[in-house]
This record gives structure tokens, sequence and C-alpha cells, in this order.
């Protein structure tokens, strides 16, 4: 599902990409399998910025994902303030 993921957000089918990424993202393993949680939820954040979507504020506040994702929030405060 995620190399589906990243297939579609490469061929621009952006809502189809963000599917499959949040498909993956909830049948990965709990509790193990960080470093691919983060590249899913790091890719998903940059998908649904380019739908013109913003990342709820909860995914960054994640412990592990925070410091991932500290760019992506710095990111995503700019297109909110425009």
């Amino acid at each position: 599902l995620y190399y589906m993921g990243r297939i579609k957000a490469t061929q621009l089918e952006y809502s189809e990409a963000y599917q499959r990424l949040m498909m993956a993202a909830r049948k990965a393993p709990q509790g193990y399998a960080f470093g691919f949680t983060r590249m899913v939820h790091k890719l998903a954040v940059i998908v649904q910025l380019l739908m013109g979507d913003i990342p709820e504020r909860s995914l960054f506040n994640q412990v592990e994902l925070r410091d991932a994702l500290r760019p992506y929030l710095a990111l995503t405060q700019a297109v909110r303030n425009g």
C-alpha cells in the first residue's frame, strides 16, 4: 500500500495516494516499525499539503513522530500563515 501511495503521488493522483498511505499507516505493526511509520506520515503530510489540506495538529504532537515531523510542522505553519 505504501508503494502504491508513492506511485499515485508521483502520478499526481493525490487523493488516491493519501488514501493508500493512510491504509498503510493503519496496517503498520503497532509498537515497532517506527521508521516505516515515519516515512508514511512524512509522505502523507506532503500529499495533504499538495491537495490543499492542512494536516491535523495532533499528528505532529505524537511522541514517536514529533522529532521526525518537526520540519514538516514548520512547512505546514508556513502554508497556513500564507
